[in-house]
């Protein structure tokens, strides 16, 4: 929240700040503490930032004819040219573990009507398949291409495709055997998590 291109949320008094401004009267106005999860969610459709404690939005809602409104922190987020990164800053020791999804050990709830979030591992394309890497190689090379060429290309591009896989299938594992040790250490179903 240094500048007018960041955000914050800090563990002091819970206050927001937004150009090197702290706000403290905002939200539920909750601190945060060790043990408990902090969340962060952007809508680009809405140009809105939510921030979340336990998987609880921070922000200040309005129930109206069923309906839940309000909720973000900040509204009316640049996006025009803009590149956002998130970030984080830790004193005296602290330390942070990070999870861009898919799952979470709290899923957000409480969200304002209409708001659909998803996580930002969604952007981040899947290896593809050896099948599929051996389709792209015969696609983009020159038709008169010799055999022992594309023999070694293949056998060198499969194996990358292979290392990515298994390494993309380790990670995921290793993510689904912290999130659930999370959310069993605090009595929360585990249900959702293949």
């Amino acid at each position: 929240g240094y500048d007018k291109w960041s955000y914050g949320y800090r563990d002091i008094s819970g206050s927001r700040v937004h150009n090197s401004r702290r706000e403290d009267d905002w939200g539920s106005n909750e601190s945060y503490r060790p043990g408990d999860i902090v969340g962060f969610a952007m809508s680009y459709n809405s140009r809105k930032l939510y921030f979340f404690k336990n998987g609880v939005a921070m922000g200040n809602f309005i129930v109206s004819r069923g309906k839940r409104e309000g909720g973000a922190a900040y509204e009316d987020i640049p996006l025009d040219g803009v590149v956002y990164y998130p970030a984080i800053s830790v004193f005296l020791g602290g330390v942070v573990r990070t999870n861009f999804g898919p799952h979470f050990v709290y899923n957000p709830r409480k969200l304002p009507h209409g708001l659909k979030l998803k996580p930002i591992s969604d952007l981040c394309e899947r290896p593809v398949s050896v099948s599929e890497v051996h389709a792209r190689v015969k696609q983009h090379l020159p038709r008169k291409t010799d055999d022992a060429t594309l023999k070694a290309l293949e056998a060198a591009m499969k194996a990358e495709a292979k290392v990515r896989i298994e390494s993309y299938q380790q990670q995921y594992r290793q993510h689904i055997k912290d999130v659930k040790a999370q959310r069993e250490a605090r009595n929360l179903s585990t249900n959702d998590l293949a």
